[in-house]
């Protein structure tokens, strides 16, 4: 229903930013498109109602309930979204003096967005499974690599001798 209308527009928005990736290596310092400027614009304001019927159903609870921290990461995406937004309008209105810092400033204002998708892990057993699994052998992978570099040292001594 909701959930899954709006993890679809978060894929849809996952692979259009592939598309305007690609776009933007491709046009270095050229503005975006209009298509693009629009369909970000969409998504963002897509965003934006998300995010205010959330509240309007939650209220309070919202902001300290069990989900709190994937609400509060929503609201900083939003906020982010919003930002590269006008940052965008901003470059494509203005003068083109300081529209290199701007559009880097944008780039790395979509990897918040892009950290969306990280949010439909909870929706999905077997990936949020894996990506425990992944997560909690980190420490000990990082173990595995000294113990490995510390092997490598001992036989680099032995074979220089």
């Amino acid at each position: 229903s909701f959930e899954f209308c709006t993890s679809m527009v978060i894929l849809l928005n996952s692979a259009f930013m592939i598309y305007t990736t690609n776009y933007d290596i491709d046009n270095l310092n050229a503005d975006p498109t209009d298509f693009i400027f629009w369909a970000e614009f969409a998504f963002t304001v897509f965003y934006v109602i998300e995010l205010v019927l959330k509240v309007v159903v939650h209220r309070f609870y919202f902001f300290c309930g069990t989900g709190m921290w994937w609400n509060w990461f929503d609201v900083l995406v939003v906020v982010s979204g919003i930002f590269s937004q006008v940052l965008t309008f901003a470059t494509m209105t203005g003068g083109s003096s300081a529209n290199l810092t701007f559009m880097r400033t944008a780039r790395i204002l979509k990897l918040a967005k892009l950290s969306r998708t990280v949010r439909l892990m909870h929706q999905f057993a077997e990936l949020r499974l894996i990506l425990n699994s992944l997560l909690g052998s980190l420490a000990n992978l990082g173990w595995s690599i000294v113990m490995l570099a510390l092997i490598f040292y001992l036989f680099a001594l032995v074979f220089v001798q």
